[in-house]
C-alpha cells in the first residue's frame, strides 16, 4: 500500500513540504511572509523528537498527516521529521536525498562517508533517526529534498533503507551486464 493511499490519497511528502514552505520566510512579488522563524529555531534546537512535538507547529504537521495521540510511536517520528526538516534551507526536489549524499562517480567517496552510510542505516529508533539525518541535511549544506526527506522518515523500514542503499549508490537504475552465453541460458 502506498504512503499516498494510507493517508486519503495525500502524500506525507507533499504534506510536509507543504508545513515546511509555510514556516519559511518568503517574498512573492510585493507581498512578503515572514514565516515562523521562531518556531525554526526553537525545531532546530530540539535534542529529541519529544522536545521538537512541544512545538505546536510540529503538532500541526501531525494532525495534517492524520496521526492522533494513540500513535505514540508515529508522533516520536513526526517530532523528528519537524526536526530535521528545520535544518532544510532550501527545498531542492531534483535527486533524493540518498542519491545525493552517494558517491557521484565511481570510485569517488560519497558527501556522506560509507561508515556513516552505514550508521544511517541501523537507526532504529526516532531519536537516532533524527541526529543521523540531521547529520545528512548539514553535509548537504542545508539544501535537501524535503518531500524525499519526510516520506522516507516517516516510513523508515527494510523497504525504505533498502531504497536508500539503491540509491546511495546510484544501482537503482543500472542494469547488470550479460554475456551472450548467459542470455541465451536465460532465454532457453
Amino acid at each position: 500500500m502506498s504512503n499516498a493511499s494510507e493517508h486519503g490519497g495525500k502524500d506525507p511528502g507533499n504534506i510536509a513540504l507543504q508545513w515546511w514552505q509555510e514556516l519559511q520566510p518568503q517574498e512573492a512579488g510585493d507581498a512578503v511572509s515572514r514565516g515562523d522563524p521562531a518556531a525554526l529555531a526553537r525545531l532546530r534546537r530540539a535534542t529529541t523528537p519529544v522536545e521538537a512535538l512541544t512545538e505546536a507547529s510540529a503538532i500541526r504537521l501531525a494532525r495534517r498527516l492524520g496521526i492522533t495521540p494513540d500513535r505514540p510511536d508515529q508522533l516520536a517520528r513526526i517530532g523528528a521529521i519537524a526536526a530535521v526538516l528545520a535544518h532544510v534551507r532550501e527545498h531542492d526536489g531534483g535527486q533524493k536525498l540518498a542519491r545525493r549524499l552517494g558517491p557521484q562517480k565511481k570510485d569517488e567517496p560519497g558527501i556522506m562517508s560509507a561508515l556513516r552510510f552505514q550508521r544511517l542505516m541501523a537507526a532504529e529508533t526516532a531519536e537516532d533517526l533524527m541526529r543521523q539525518m540531521r547529520n545528512a541535511v548539514n553535509l548537504l549544506k542545508a539544501k535537501a529534498n524535503v518531500a524525499d526527506i519526510a516520506r522516507s522518515m516517516f516510513r523508515w523500514n527494510e523497504a525504505t533503507r533498502i531504497r536508500w542503499i539503491y540509491d546511495y549508490y546510484n544501482a537503482g537504475d543500472a542494469v547488470p551486464e550479460i554475456s551472450n552465453d548467459q542470455q541465451r541460458e536465460t532465454i532457453s
